[in-house]
């Protein structure tokens, strides 16, 4: 009887240990998809970009990351939700950043309802596939804050507030840090973030990539 007992004991030991390693390596390793346009695809393609720093970044915190860079240049939120199948579900990733809508102001002066719709439309499809979406807020067009399409940023930022809470995903605000660096640096009119006035320069990769790593680990643990 002893004997019997001693096995079982060592089977349930054994059985846990194999359990809590299969749960550790399926919370530890991740497929990270980055949808959005060319500032995600700069941010993938340059030594700097915030997705390169990101997933390093994680990858020293713990994580074992296997990314999906999926970034197009010039892509508007319609086009990105266009390519979700193809580029984003067909991948079957674990957890989708989504930051898109600078496009929309730059090149097409989007309406904030059309934009909306492309956004949750965009979320519903990753949901619908078991896809955790974290949404990243819009950046900044130039680094004059009174310009007229930062103010219309100010209001598609809103919405994105409200979609997040809507759909119950996480929002990480790059915004904020990046005013708060153009307002400390920025004293004589030069540029600090944003040379071309959208794409973000090595600073500006900087900050967006440690603001994404530090909201992703106050709900994530390696």
């Amino acid at each position: 009887m002893k004997k019997y007992l001693i096995l079982f004991v060592v089977f349930f030991i054994l059985y846990g240990s194999l359990a809590m390693s299969a749960e550790v390596k399926q919370k530890n390793n991740l497929k990270i998809a980055f949808l959005g346009d060319s500032i995600t695809w700069f941010g993938w393609n340059t030594p700097y970009g915030y997705v390169q720093k990101t997933v390093k970044a994680l990858n020293d915190e713990g994580f074992i990351i296997t990314p999906f860079p999926e970034g197009v240049g010039g892509n508007v939120t319609q086009e990105m939700l266009n390519r979700m199948d193809s580029d984003i579900l067909n991948n079957k990733p674990d957890i989708m950043f989504f930051m898109g809508g600078i496009n929309d102001i730059w090149l097409e002066n989007n309406r904030v309802r059309k934009y909306r719709k492309n956004v949750e439309k965009i979320i519903d499809k990753a949901q619908k596939d078991n896809i955790e979406v974290i949404l990243i807020n819009l950046t900044v067009i130039s680094e004059d804050i009174k310009a007229p399409k930062n103010k219309k940023i100010a209001k598609y930022n809103k919405m994105l507030e409200k979609i997040a809470k809507e759909k119950n995903v996480q929002l990480i605000d790059i915004n904020t840090p990046l005013w708060n660096e153009i307002n400390k640096y920025d004293k004589h009119g030069g540029i600090v973030t944003i040379p071309d006035g959208v794409h973000l320069n090595e600073k500006g990769n900087d900050i967006l990539s440690k603001k994404v790593v530090s909201d992703f680990l106050e709900t994530h643990k390696p």
